[in-house]
């Protein structure tokens, strides 16, 4: 996965505004994607694959390549109606993949599938009270798929995805961003569900650099993540500058 730098940022906003007026800023409506759909964008974005720098890396996603933040980033703060979040990552299809920078909510899942369980209606309920119709905030899909094990080669699933507005981190991007770190921006020190079952009992979840399952019934932290529209971002992406969207 080859490094990006975080100064390119304006010219991936441009970028994704070229492919909108051209017409491949691809819907969030996933249902009819397959395989032999042309998703990808890095016809656009890819040039800057050669550019070295310390804050960005590749993979591809379900609609295209996506650049994310790998977990000891500093730079990827970002403020949305007055909750601090960390840029996760930039979406195949020009979004913004975000999550939240502190617990506010803790619960147990009760169920191995994600779209069944207590986490489901506690962040949707959740995003309703704090972002209620925000114009900027978009559907995407949500890896939700029960793993036994996983892989990270890239981001891609067709099958065991869900679209909504509000979800959890899947394990497979818990492992890209946290890849060889003891400490990363997703620590909270309670550990946080992930969103993926594991069999018929467990979840996996994320704490202090590890990846592992526990039992569903268990209360952990959720760090609600959401997706917002590419725009302008105002700031420098630090804890004390921190990213802003022109509009709000």
């Amino acid at each position: 996965m080859e490094r990006v730098n975080n100064y390119m940022i304006p010219i991936m906003v441009i970028a994704c505004s070229i492919l909108a007026l051209i017409g491949y800023v691809f819907s969030a409506q996933l249902a009819n994607i397959d395989e032999n759909t042309p998703l990808d964008n890095v016809q656009v974005l890819g040039a800057m694959k050669d550019i070295e720098g310390e804050s960005l890396l590749e993979i591809n996603d379900n609609t295209g390549t996506s650049y994310y933040y790998k977990g000891d980033s500093e730079n990827n703060y970002i403020l949305l109606n007055n909750l601090m979040f960390r840029i996760v990552r930039y979406n195949g299809n020009c979004t913004i993949r975000v999550i939240l920078d502190s617990d506010v909510l803790d619960s147990s899942f009760n169920s191995v599938e994600y779209e069944k369980s207590n986490a489901k209606k506690l962040l949707d309920n959740w995003r309703t009270i704090n972002f209620g119709d925000a114009s900027y905030l978009v559907e995407e899909d949500y890896d939700v798929t029960n793993y036994v094990t996983y892989d990270t080669y890239n981001l891609i699933n067709f099958e065991g995805y869900m679209v909504n507005y509000v979800g959890l981190l899947s394990v497979r991007e818990a492992a890209i961003i946290s890849d060889g770190l003891d400490k990363t921006y997703l620590d909270n020190g309670n550990g946080m569900y992930l969103a993926n079952g594991s069999g018929l009992y467990d979840v996996w979840y994320y704490k202090d650099g590890k990846i592992s399952v526990i039992d569903s019934k268990t209360k952990l932290s959720l760090r609600p993540v959401i997706n917002i529209k590419y725009d302008e971002l105002l700031g420098e992406g630090t804890k004390s500058e921190p990213f802003r969207l022109e509009e709000e």
